[in-house]
């Protein structure tokens, strides 16, 4: 296998929902998570926001925070300010990285690095909807500042030596603006495969084995493949979104969405219907990452690109 490292950029918000995957939860709670009186008896959200890039600010008091001294730190420690609320502390800008690497000429891998410079580039929270979130479409989201991803596209274009005049004009969706959700216009990239771990975000890992887990932290798995296939069939939203007050959003530059969606209903293990996040799998290392075809998704992006970046 060749991999060739193509860019690499900070993200501007990084939104990975564990905590709506029941079968992960399941397994977890089989395991020791949330039993014999532990504290805290749901799974984590990863969160993070580079507000310095969203919003022009180093700081920002945060919602539904799981607070530090549940995974062993102190809110010294991580650089928060307290407030009033235990679960709104003021948290300065986080920066996780997103590097994306060609391999073997025609398979991007989008390579998600939660610590940079030995520090974890993002908090854990809490879900508001967990009961429902097993039957929500997207659970995890890269959010990339317009000239990053358009210097991504100009960069695949010229590695993989496509040029302007070869353009193909695919379908843009739109998924409507909900309570918690921003409108976004998208076009739909095949998924080759993917893997997210709680286990590579440090303040989750200590945050499972100090509520009563034991035992190897399992991955999400997923891979073009028929035994996958019958449980789930992800896809990536590539979308244009543009929060505003209009909206009853915070105003935010335009931004480009990366979602790993996943609509297919079926039944999980506790025998409830489901949107399969992933398949449980023991395996290192663990990492979060997904994979889709090169060519593909330099093509579908460039419609976005002209229909609203041009």
């Amino acid at each position: 296998m060749v991999s060739i490292q193509v860019s690499s950029y900070t993200l501007d918000t990084l939104q990975i929902y564990f905590a709506w995957d029941d079968d992960l939860y399941t397994y977890l709670k089989e395991r020791g998570f949330g039993q014999s009186g532990f504290r805290r008896k749901t799974l984590p959200i990863i969160y993070s926001d580079n507000c310095e890039s969203t919003t022009g600010v180093v700081e920002r008091r945060r919602k539904y925070v799981i607070p530090p001294n549940y995974f062993g730190k102190t809110f010294e420690e991580l650089g928060w300010k307290p407030t009033d609320k235990e679960t709104e502390p003021i948290i300065p800008s986080e920066k996780p990285k997103l590097t994306i690497s060609l391999i073997d000429g025609n398979i991007l891998k989008f390579r998600i690095k939660p610590q940079v410079n030995g520090k974890e580039q993002y908090h854990l929270e809490y879900s508001t909807m967990a009961a429902f979130g097993r039957l929500y479409t997207n659970w995890a989201i890269l959010v990339l500042s317009i000239n990053d991803f358009k210097d991504l596209i100009s960069r695949l274009q010229e590695i993989l030596s496509i040029p302007d005049t070869d353009f193909i004009d695919v379908p843009i969706y739109e998924e409507a603006k909900q309570a918690q959700r921003e409108e976004m216009f998208f076009v739909k990239v095949p998924i080759a495969s993917y893997k997210f771990s709680l286990g590579e975000f440090l303040y989750a890992k200590d945050f499972l084995y100090m509520n009563g887990f034991s035992g190897k932290i399992p991955s999400l798995i997923f891979k073009n493949e028929p035994p996958y296939l019958e449980k789930m069939e992800p896809i990536l939203k590539v979308g244009f979104v543009h929060t505003t007050e209009e909206q009853g959003f915070e105003v935010r530059k335009p931004q480009i969405a990366l979602k790993v969606a996943q609509d297919k209903i079926t039944t999980s293990l506790r025998g409830k219907p489901t949107k399969v996040k992933g398949i449980i799998t023991l395996e290192e290392a663990d990492e979060n990452y997904f994979r889709v075809p090169a060519r593909t998704f330099v093509r579908s992006s460039r419609t976005l690109i002209k229909r609203y970046l041009s």
